[in-house]
């Protein structure tokens, strides 16, 4: 005797029939959907909830859980990044880790980045685990900090749990963790006899999907930065990897990988920065392996350098016997030459972008918040 509430597997089903002809196999199809259908409506009327709210409460919607929600995502400070990305800008609600070697601009990256979501009037904090950070630099890199909180951990639990409390509570826009290759464990569990990155990388198994979870119902972009280690133990293939193992790749959603592409010099002896090639190794949001180049300078994650780069790239400058010309006005004959007509004419500088982001089809130059 079945149970009350399964009253559906009380229907019996038809008992299989001899196929001789094709009549038999259209009268046994029939019986089979005939079945089914009966099977359906006592599970309807018996169950206390209907099929169509299996994925959802009477109290709420898909848009919810984000299905078919449009992703909102805000500038980088790199327009060219922000066309690499597929989104217009990093999505908000979603983990994106940063990594590369040192000395690629990871943390000027993040300081840009804090910077457009402060002209957006959103809120940001900036875990400094490494204890390196200037406030100096920020300034330059044209973050308010005195509308940033900055925060500095001791441990990985005191740093995971900072962190999954500033998504949770919904008033911050972006979260910054620099980095995740800081992260010590505290006296009592180096004790266990296990590798430190074995465990590191159980903690975080626990404390990334929490706060993955946590972000997306917060509308929180926590931005991971990483670095690089070589595995010595790779035989075949690149020994590179990142702390965090394959728990922190599941976890993210956008991947990005810089690396050195060239310096910026003006003569032998003065360099004025460098340029980084921004890959994105993952993007669940977008076609993943496209690449940009962020140039960097003592202004930091520099505009006008980029408008100089994406001018020449993308054909909107006119290339004549005196340099390139833009508007009937002469930038320069090299590209240092436009970058120093640009510096000195901030104005030129947003027509040129402004060309470059109309010139292009795709909308996704186009953030949307």
């Amino acid at each position: 005797m079945a149970p009350e509430g399964l009253a559906w597997s009380r229907q019996v089903r038809p008992r299989r029939l001899l196929i001789r002809t094709e009549k038999d196999c259209r009268i046994g199809v029939a019986r089979s959907l005939l079945w089914l259908q009966n099977v359906r409506t006592a599970m309807t009327s018996s169950l206390a909830f209907k099929p169509e709210k299996l994925w959802c409460s009477s109290d709420t919607s898909k848009d919810s859980f984000g299905w078919g929600r449009q992703e909102d995502s805000v500038r980088s400070g790199s327009l060219g990044l922000d066309a690499a990305l597929g989104t217009g800008g990093l999505p908000t609600g979603r983990l994106v880790e940063i990594y590369g070697k040192y000395d690629t601009g990871k943390t000027t990256l993040a300081l840009a980045a804090t910077a457009q979501f402060q002209k957006k009037g959103q809120p940001t904090a900036y875990l400094d685990v490494e204890h390196k950070l200037s406030k100096a630099w920020a300034k330059t890199s044209g973050v308010n900090v005195d509308q940033t909180m900055f925060i500095r951990c001791g441990d990985a639990f005191e740093a995971l749990r900072t962190v999954l409390t500033l998504v949770a509570c919904g008033e911050f826009s972006l979260v910054v963790v620099d980095s995740l290759a800081a992260l010590v464990l505290g006296s009592d569990i180096e004790q266990t006899g296990a590798k430190p990155s074995e465990q590191i990388e159980s903690v975080l198994d626990r404390a990334l999907p929490r706060i993955a979870a946590e972000a997306s119902k917060s509308d929180t972009c926590v931005l991971l930065l990483n670095q690089v280690r070589t595995n010595y133990e790779e035989l075949f293939g690149n020994p590179l990897t990142t702390p965090g193992g394959h728990v922190l790749r599941h976890a993210c959603s956008i991947r990005i990988e810089l690396a050195r592409h060239l310096s910026i010099k003006r003569n032998s002896d003065t360099v004025l920065g460098q340029i980084s090639r921004a890959t994105i190794t993952k993007n669940t949001l977008a076609p993943p392996w496209q690449s940009a180049k962020l140039p960097f300078t003592s202004r930091g994650l520099d505009e006008c350098y980029e408008a100089a780069l994406l001018g020449r790239e993308n054909g909107i400058f006119c290339q004549t016997a005196r340099g390139f010309e833009y508007a009937g006005t002469t930038l320069g004959k090299t590209e240092l030459d436009v970058y120093d007509t640009l510096l000195h004419r901030p104005e030129l500088t947003g027509q040129v972008l402004a060309a470059v982001r109309a010139q292009s089809p795709q909308s996704m130059l186009t953030p949307t918040t």
